[in-house]
């Protein structure tokens, strides 16, 4: 970073160098990058998002859309897919492409995920005790690896389906291949313990990095 009259102290110069550092780590490895303006405007901006976020969550600010699941063979909707949005109260709808990555950084994700979850059984609950679906009809909850990690989660989801009075074959819940491949051993036990509550499990994005077809056969997997 370089000295300018912006500059009032000898830590402002060092900030600025750090922010420099963040982002030549960023680009890899054997780089290197001189602070500019835009860098700041960087900063400032996540620096912002950050604390919008966490209000958010407490402010419960976030919407679940449902993107339908279309039977081909005779055109019926024979699910839904969950899908959050945020409904910031000056920007207006913020897409997840904005927010989700920052919410894993500062470990709200997994927060999120658990509104989302929750809302979602809700729905279905109330979907099926007006006769909008019936009880073949799903909905799929997509689980961040954060959130796939955590130690209490069989018990979480468990606890969710009794609270909402959702079926747990109502529940589909998807799964990236980098979360299941994270820890092997860890993903085919909690996925079977998650099956045997009723839940169905669904691999998301598949293809996309390890994409092993003998390793997808070991995994409890519905679709």
């Amino acid at each position: 970073a370089v000295a300018t009259d912006a500059h009032t102290s000898g830590e402002d110069i060092i900030r600025d160098a750090d922010l420099a550092m963040y982002r030549a780590k960023n680009a890899g490895a054997g780089g290197y990058s001189v602070f500019d303006a835009a860098l700041h405007d960087e900063a400032v901006r996540r620096l912002r998002l950050e604390t919008d976020l966490r209000h958010a969550v407490e402010r419960q600010e976030f919407r679940v859309w449902y993107q339908p699941i279309v039977w081909l063979g005779d055109h019926r909707v024979v699910g839904v897919e969950a899908l959050v949005r945020w409904q910031h109260p000056e920007r207006g709808l913020v897409s997840p492409g904005e927010f989700f990555d920052v919410a894993e950084e500062v470990g709200l994700i997994t927060q999120i995920d658990e509104w989302v979850l929750q809302a979602s059984c809700r729905q279905v609950r109330e979907w099926l005790d007006t006769g909008v679906v019936t009880p073949a009809f799903t909905v799929s909850v997509n689980l961040s690896a954060k959130a796939f990690a955590q130690e209490a989660l069989v018990q979480r989801v468990s606890d969710m389906l009794q609270a909402t009075g959702c079926p747990a074959a109502s529940l589909r819940l998807e799964i990236t291949e980098g979360a299941a491949i994270k820890d092997a051993a860890r993903a085919r036990l909690v996925l079977a313990q998650l099956r045997a509550l009723g839940v169905r499990i669904s691999l998301d994005d598949f293809g996309t990095g390890y994409s092993s077809l003998s390793y997808l056969q070991s995994l409890p997997l519905d679709v």
